[in-house]
Formats: structure tokens, C-alpha cells, sequence
């Protein structure tokens, strides 16, 4: 009976291993056939999908490039009435955009002009070889049309008229020698266009104080103070303002220096002038400036300090 019934156990074991390893199979084939008919193909749509996307991108960039190449084709392509239409309209865009970027510096000269001619100035082109080098006049009557030829030098870190260099410097080392007296030249030749800019930002900041103001009366005050443009004694190259070494602020308190009272006795000695002295400001119409120092030779510059009067005065272009 034991023998029978182990013999039993062990058939019945060998049977559910036989049913186990045919289900293992079963599964198995299962997920080939799955795996053969479903993602396989799903795959090679996924690789389509790539390839489309690729294909797409292709004309994509095919069109771009054909896009870019547009300006360069139309004309070709069109009729001559539409390229005429085309031209046209661009130039028109062309001019449009041109008078636009013109406009603020014409304006600006423009509003000069009115400026001076609401002011009743009337004023002359200078001839820089109408009258001796040294006595050429720039104010509000006469004006420098553009920037003068000269050969400069330089003093301290600023350009001069070669031709007074010499005057000038034996000027100031004289002033100094046996003294405390200590100049610098704090400026000197300046360019018409350079003054420009300097007259235009004076109006800028005088508007700015005096919001008030019109642009006349900015232009009229800064006239006051910053010579106009091609009326300036530094574009001339022959005008130095001179200050103190200790006191290098250019403003009237600078007349009490010991620099500033040597300057005004002895500059005629050397050929210069004070420009713009106290009390003549209606015939400068420059504010005074104890610093500001114009070469015209020693002859004129001897006349013109003895007597007191201006370049004006000096030269008869008083009106």
C-alpha cells in the first residue's frame, strides 16, 4: 500500500510540473506573439514618426532659405509697373527717414537764426586775412564760418597759436620768478564745433534752472556767458584764460589773486589784453572775466590797456 501510494505522490507531482511548465510556455508564447505584432510595428511608426519630423524640419529650412532669398528674387520675378510701385515707396521711406534725422540740427540752427534776428543782430563773416592775424575780431558781429588753420602748441594741457607761444610763456615766467605767484593756462584753443557743444549745454542747463524760460531767452543769457559759436576769442587760438595755481575757479572773485592784479598791469607788456573788462560789458557783451586774456601785439595791446577801452573801441567796430 506504501509503495503504491508513493508511486502515486510522485505521478501527481510529475503532472503539476508538466502543468506549470505548460503554462510557463503558454505565457511565453503569449508575449512573443504580443511583442511580434504590437510593438514592432509600433516602433517602426515611432521611426516614421522621426522621419516626418525630419522631413518637415527639411522644409522648414528649405522655406526659410527660400524666404531670405525673397529681396532678391522678386525684382526678377515682377512686373516693371510693381518694381516702379516698389522703388517708389521705398524711396519715398528712404527720404522720410533721412529728413527725420536732419531735422533736430536744422531746427536747432534754425531756431539761432530767429534768435538773432529777434534780437536784431546782425553780424559778418570773419575774413581771418581781411586785417592783421593778431587783431582778428570774434563777437556777436563777427563770426568765424568754421574753424580756423593754424599751427598750435601746446602749454600746460592746452593748444595755443604757435605764434604766441613764445609771448606767452615769457609772460607767465616772469610773473612767477621771485614770487609766490603760481599760473595755469586752464584753456585755450577751442574749436568751432567744440564751442558749439558748450553753448548748446549752456542753454540746456539755464533751461533746466528756469523751466520757465523760452528758448530766446536761454539763448540770450547763455550769450552772455558762453561766447556763440564762430564768435568765441578761443577759436581764434590767440585768447588763453589764465588762473592760479592755489585759486583755479574762474570766477570774478579771481580778480583779488595775486596771479590775477600781476596779469592786469604787466600783460600789455607782453602783447596781451584783458578781453572782457569790468564796466564794458555793453560793448563786449561778455560778462567780466578777470581771467580771460587776448593776444594783439604789444603796440595794440599797450594802446588798448593805457586808454582803458575795448578790441571794439580799439578797432572802431562800435555801433
Amino acid at each position: 500500500m506504501s509503495g503504491s501510494s508513493s508511486r502515486r505522490k510522485r505521478k501527481e507531482q510529475i503532472r503539476r510540473r508538466q502543468i506549470w511548465f505548460t503554462i510557463v510556455v503558454i505565457f511565453l508564447l503569449a508575449f512573443l506573439i504580443w511583442y511580434l505584432v504590437d510593438y514592432l510595428p509600433a516602433r517602426d511608426g515611432s521611426s516614421d514618426s522621426l522621419a516626418q519630423e525630419s522631413s518637415v524640419s527639411q522644409s522648414q529650412t528649405a522655406e526659410l532659405s527660400e524666404t531670405d532669398s525673397v529681396p532678391e528674387i522678386l525684382p526678377q520675378e515682377s512686373s516693371g509697373e510693381e518694381s516702379i510701385e516698389e522703388n517708389s515707396v521705398e524711396d519715398e521711406s528712404i527720404a522720410e527717414e533721412s529728413s527725420a534725422e536732419e531735422s533736430v540740427p536744422s531746427e536747432e540752427s534754425s531756431q539761432e537764426k530767429q534768435v538773432d534776428e529777434i534780437l536784431g543782430i546782425e553780424y559778418v563773416v570773419v575774413d581771418p586775412d581781411a586785417r592783421d592775424w593778431n587783431l582778428i575780431l570774434a563777437n556777436k558781429t563777427h563770426r568765424l564760418a568754421e574753424n580756423l588753420e593754424m599751427e598750435t602748441k601746446q602749454i600746460f594741457s592746452e593748444e595755443v597759436d604757435a605764434r604766441i607761444y613764445d609771448s606767452l610763456v615769457q609772460m607767465l615766467e616772469d610773473g612767477e620768478r621771485d614770487s609766490d605767484r603760481r599760473f595755469l593756462v586752464c584753456s585755450g584753443y577751442r574749436s568751432v564745433d567744440f564751442q558749439q557743444e558748450l553753448f548748446d549745454n549752456k542753454i540746456a542747463e539755464i533751461r533746466a534752472e528756469h523751466p520757465e524760460y523760452t528758448y530766446e531767452e536761454a539763448y540770450i543769457e547763455a550769450s552772455t556767458i558762453v561766447a556763440i559759436p564762430g564768435a568765441s576769442e578761443h577759436n581764434t587760438g590767440l585768447t588763453v584764460d589764465i588762473c592760479a595755481m592755489d585759486f583755479q575757479m574762474l570766477i570774478e572773485e579771481y580778480e583779488e589773486t595775486d596771479e590775477a592784479q600781476w596779469l592786469k598791469e604787466n600783460c600789455y607788456k607782453y602783447g596781451f589784453i584783458l578781453r572782457y573788462p569790468k564796466g564794458k560789458e555793453d560793448i563786449t557783451q561778455i560778462i567780466y572775466e578777470p581771467w580771460h586774456f587776448r593776444y594783439v601785439g604789444v603796440e595794440a595791446a599797450t594802446e588798448i590797456m593805457m586808454q582803458g577801452i575795448t578790441l571794439e573801441e580799439y578797432l572802431g567796430e562800435v555801433d
